[in-house]
């Protein structure tokens, strides 16, 4: 063997040992690295305006009262909140923003926030009319609600009663109910929703007469509307607001006046009457 390839042989192991020293190196000082805790932002560092500002682009969706059900761990399930995730689209699945859970401060004024900006809905049914906590919600979240959307979904049993004509004047569901709105201490506007489920002894228009007549009047509690609906297809009811001077009148769904609410106990006809009125100002003919 020449000199030659004495020194190409042994150049090229010396290559091949320093190749591999380099690599092991490099493997140890990523492995080492990967193993570091990562630092983490200061979030609680910065001013209250720019959490604030944060908190602004992750209050998305209105807060609903009882939570809907979790899809169950399916594929179809799995498919479904990843779909939603895609295309930011609330699901009906019970949402829990993670906000909420990373410590006493952030929840607080994240909170705070929500109540601030969003309208809380929150439903009466068969599953929580009999119970005394109407709505799971921590005190300090009650006392923080500005607006919300109060939906009552009406069945026979829920006005105590067997016969329409032998209901009375006490209602259990609304002193309950009202006893919780009650305590939104910064409660400045609440609107219910009668949606009525029939059945063959009791026509959906006396729930919608008997509730709207129990709740419209009731002390300290700023209701604006009262809008009703049906699951069976038919046309969409006119609606009661309040006016600028916090009086009670029929509108129809477009908002136009229709008839004055004067008398506190409307009779059966006349709310029968007003509920399905059509309205001169939508039926009027256009000028050319």
């Amino acid at each position: 063997m020449t000199l030659d390839s004495d020194v190409l042989l042994w150049s090229t192991v010396l290559a091949i040992l320093l190749s591999s020293l380099i690599l092991s190196r490099s493997i140890y000082v990523y492995t080492r690295s990967s193993q570091r805790k990562p630092k983490h932002f200061p979030f609680l560092r910065l001013p209250p305006e720019l959490r604030s500002s944060i908190y602004e682009y992750l209050v998305e969706w209105n807060p609903i009262y009882p939570p809907l059900p979790p899809l169950p761990e399916s594929q179809l399930g799995r498919l479904v909140k990843w779909v939603a995730f895609i295309v930011r689209w609330n699901p009906r699945y019970s949402y829990r923003n993670p906000m909420l859970l990373v410590n006493r401060q952030i929840h607080a004024e994240f909170i705070e926030l929500l109540c601030m900006r969003k309208s809380f809905l929150l439903k009466v049914d068969k599953f929580n009319q009999n119970k005394e906590c109407i709505w799971p919600i921590p005190s300090s979240t009650i006392a923080q609600i500005r607006k919300c959307d109060l939906k009552i979904i009406a069945t026979s049993d829920m006005l105590e009663a067997d016969d329409p004509r032998s209901i009375t004047e006490d209602f259990s569901l609304r002193d309950r109910v009202c006893d919780q709105l009650a305590r939104m201490v910064k409660l400045q506007r609440v609107n219910l929703h009668i949606h009525a489920l029939g059945d063959p002894l009791w026509n959906p228009l006396w729930m919608w007469y008997y509730i709207s007549l129990a709740f419209k009047d009731v002390p300290n509690i700023k209701f604006r509307a009262i809008t009703f609906s049906l699951h069976s297809i038919s046309p969409i009811p006119n609606l009661l607001a309040k006016n600028k001077e916090g009086l009670w009148e029929w509108r129809c769904p477009f908002g136009h006046q229709i008839e004055a609410d004067a008398n506190r106990v409307q009779p059966i006809r006349e709310f029968c009457s007003n509920l399905y009125k059509e309205c001169e100002t939508c039926d009027a003919p256009s000028t050319p």
